[in-house]
């Protein structure tokens, strides 16, 4: 526990900010079509699908998340809809033996996001994002390793964090009771943790869930589908 700190602190020094089921397992379609904006390479079009995230396809394709999303002008990632035309530059190829979606990561909780990526609170630039609860039960986001657990971890509170073993870790934190011990190792939506459920966004009743490739904090939205 004690040698895990300082990855800890280097990891997680964020604003305070359900399970879902999983996604269709669908192939995504490559349309040759007219996209809205004229790209600036040769390429082909994807068309998204129930349950696909911009991360997601960017691993179809293996292509950088930051470049999809420049490339198609995206800036706010949940304008992304059912039915919409991403561009596929020429140099990105699809790769047949990815499972776009077995890797996806799920909402940790059903409720609301009541504060968002890069939002301040306080002066504090929120690295992740806030969700008020109206259910109890916090899953696992994606299949990993519970690399740290502090039940009362600085002004963050009972905290979680999960080594998802390709650089990418999730952080949990104002939790109420954890279903899980360090090293334990779990599956996406596995039941990790319980928090208690109120009928105001109170900090002390929000939960504040983080994405991070490394010690990069990430949009959540770029792998969250709705």
């Amino acid at each position: 526990m004690r040698r895990l700190i300082p990855l800890i602190e280097i990891l997680f020094f964020s604003a305070l900010g359900g399970c879902v089921s999983t996604p269709s397992t669908h192939q995504p379609q490559a349309l040759l079509q007219p996209l809205p904006h004229t790209p600036t390479t040769e390429g082909i079009y994807h068309k998204v699908e129930k349950g696909q995230t911009l991360w997601g396809i960017s691993k179809l394709y293996s292509i950088e998340l930051d470049t999809l999303a420049k490339i198609n002008h995206i800036r706010d990632v949940r304008d992304i809809e059912i039915g919409q035309l991403l561009f596929i530059p020429r140099y990105a190829k699809k790769d047949p033996n990815q499972k776009c979606l077995s890797e996806e990561f799920i909402w940790p909780l059903k409720g609301k996001v009541v504060s968002s990526f890069g939002q301040k609170n306080e002066s504090v630039l929120n690295k992740g994002i806030d969700i008020h609860p109206t259910s109890t039960e916090i899953c696992a986001s994606r299949s990993g390793q519970v690399v740290f657990y502090a039940p009362n971890f600085r002004r963050f509170g009972m905290t979680i964090i999960l080594d998802h073993k390709d650089g990418f870790f999730t952080v949990y934190s104002g939790l109420d009771e954890a279903l899980v011990k360090l090293g334990d190792n779990v599956s996406r939506g596995t039941k990790i943790a319980n928090m208690r459920h109120s009928s105001t966004a109170q900090n002390n009743s929000l939960l504040h869930f983080e994405i991070r490739k490394e010690t990069v904090p990430l949009n959540p939205y770029f792998f969250l589908s709705d």
